[in-house]
C-alpha cells in the first residue's frame, strides 16, 4: 500500500509540475475571443462598403462568419 501511494504522489506532482503543457488558460481564451471579435469587426465593416456584386463580398462575409462561430465556440469552452 505504500508502494501504491508513493506512486500516486509522483504522478500528482508530475501533473501540476506539468500542467500548463496540458490546460489552456481562461486568460488566454479571452485574449483569443478579443482577437477573433476585432477580425469579425473589421470584415464586417470592410462588407458593408462592397457591393454584392464585387468579388470579395462573399469571401469576406463568410471570413467574418467563421470568425463569429470560432468566437461561439471559445465562449462554450469558458462556459464548461
Amino acid at each position: 500500500m505504500a508502494h501504491k501511494n508513493g506512486y500516486t504522489k509522483l504522478l500528482e506532482e508530475d501533473l501540476f509540475e506539468n500542467c500548463e503543457n496540458f490546460v489552456i488558460s481562461k486568460d488566454r481564451i479571452k485574449e483569443q475571443i478579443k482577437r477573433y471579435a476585432k477580425l469579425s469587426d473589421d470584415c464586417y465593416s470592410e462588407w458593408k462598403k462592397l457591393s454584392p456584386f464585387d468579388e470579395d463580398y462573399k469571401n469576406i462575409r463568410d471570413k467574418g462568419m467563421c470568425c463569429d462561430a470560432i468566437i461561439n465556440v471559445l465562449q462554450e469552452l469558458l462556459k464548461g
